[in-house]
């Protein structure tokens, strides 16, 4: 029974140096070894360009827009927002209720509602 017991604490040892020895799956301080594309710098084929609208094109956009999708609603204010990818351009538009939103155009061109309403 000793010598069971003696062999099993050499193999217990044995085991734990080799279990000291070995590397991490990953090196804390380079992170993790795992490929990782450069997120938001690359060229997509399938996606358009940025359009870069001036103030006038824009607000003229919003008008088509609410002309032909939101009708007695009418442009209040448009303001550019610089970034990276492109210029976006929002505008207030209000009806004759008062019941007022903001409508944005993206860098792609597509016109899109905010979901919060304006106070």
């Amino acid at each position: 029974m000793k010598k069971f017991i003696l062999a099993a604490l050499l193999l217990l040892a044995a085991v734990s140096l080799y279990a000291l020895d070995t590397k991490p799956p990953f090196e804390p301080e380079k992170g993790m070894k795992m490929p990782r594309p450069e997120i938001g710098h690359q060229e997509r084929k399938d996606m358009p360009a940025p359009v870069s609208l001036s103030q006038g094109e824009a607000k003229a956009a919003f008008t088509k827009f609410l002309s032909e999708n939101l009708k007695g609603y009418a442009v209040v204010e448009t303001a550019t927002i610089v970034m990276p990818f492109g210029n976006m351009h929002q505008a207030l538009v209000k009806d004759v209720s008062g019941n007022r939103f903001y409508l944005n155009i993206m860098p792609d061109g597509n016109v899109s509602p905010e979901l919060m309403i304006a106070q």
